[in-house]
């Protein structure tokens, strides 16, 4: 016969005066209250000390009541401590500057958040957060710039806490003072290989071509040409026929860092013979540019183009 639980009410006072101390004391020291550990340990303490005021309170045989104590015990380690702690352990406000690692530059629209919650705030154009009602057993946040997670640890006693933390982009390409080109420096080709699906009753499409020998800077290793319609024109497609490591055929546009199909092409070229694999003082230059216009207007009036040297 399994003998009833033979554990006496004085064991449950003691452990509820024990773990009324402990609160007390944790309470009121606000150097225990910031330990990560004594946040931790607080809920095990609560739920032991639970635990066994139910097991001494409840009359029965060890192996019925047993059970049940472990779920009145789970349910209030859920339920109960997390309210406790918000007494013990009252949620405070984190803030701080996020910087791209190594440089005084801070980084807007970066999303800071809790780890394992949906609370999150965005840095501003001065890179600052602010968050609220965070948890003190908090010690880390998790800073988004719209790709990677990057973890760091919060720095409580600063402040004006920095957290260079972000890979800082690649600098930009270090350009020359630009070149415009003449408008009468593109053909006008009566042999037009444009794609007629540009054209309307009151429009044409007209095919400019741009040829030009470009001698190279000292320092600068790239050549950008950049070519945008003007008014109510529009580029239809584009082609570089030389140099000719991508072939003279017409494609759509497919221009480097380009912006706008119909507004903006860009060709970055460089100063080297891909196939002997050496640097070159000079190229050949030649772009071919499908314009879409109205019927009435200029070619030549309707483009505008500048080249510049890349480092």
């Amino acid at each position: 016969m399994a003998r009833p639980s033979n554990t006496s009410p004085g064991v449950a006072i003691v452990t509820a005066i024990l773990g009324i101390g402990f609160f007390v004391f944790v309470f009121v020291y606000d150097d225990l209250k910031s330990r990560p550990f004594i946040q931790g340990m607080s809920g095990l303490v609560f739920t032991l000390v639970a635990s066994v005021i139910l097991f001494s309170a409840v009359p029965g045989e060890a192996k019925i009541k047993g059970p049940f104590i472990l779920g009145g015990a789970a349910a209030f380690f859920f339920l109960a401590v997390p309210r406790i702690e918000k007494l013990v352990f009252p949620a405070h406000t984190i803030f701080g500057t996020i910087y791209y690692v190594g440089t005084n530059r801070p980084v807007p629209d970066v999303s800071i958040r809790i780890p394992g919650t949906n609370q999150q705030v965005t840095t501003n154009n001065s890179g600052y957060f602010q968050m609220q009602a965070v948890p003190r057993r908090v010690t880390k946040l998790v800073a988004n710039p719209g790709g990677e997670d990057y973890e760091f640890e919060i720095k409580e006693e600063d402040e004006n806490p920095k957290y260079a933390i972000i890979p800082a982009p690649p600098p930009p390409p270090v350009r020359s003072r630009s070149t415009v080109i003449d408008p009468k420096d593109w053909q006008i080709h009566v042999d037009n290989q444009c794609s007629k699906e540009g054209e309307a009753t009151n429009r044409k499409v007209t095919l400019l071509i741009w040829a030009k020998k470009i001698s190279r800077l000292d320092d600068f290793s790239r050549l950008l040409v950049e070519v945008e319609p003007l008014g109510s024109s529009d580029i239809t497609q584009t082609a570089k026929l030389e140099p000719p490591d991508i072939g003279g055929d017409f494609t759509d546009a497919e221009a480097p860092d380009k912006r706008d199909v119909r507004h903006l092409h860009q060709w970055v070229i460089p100063f080297v013979d891909k196939d002997k694999n050496v640097d070159l003082k000079e190229i050949d230059v030649k772009l071919a540019v499908c314009l879409g216009m109205d019927k009435n207007s200029i070619p030549v009036s309707s483009i505008n183009a500048s080249y510049w040297f890349l480092k």
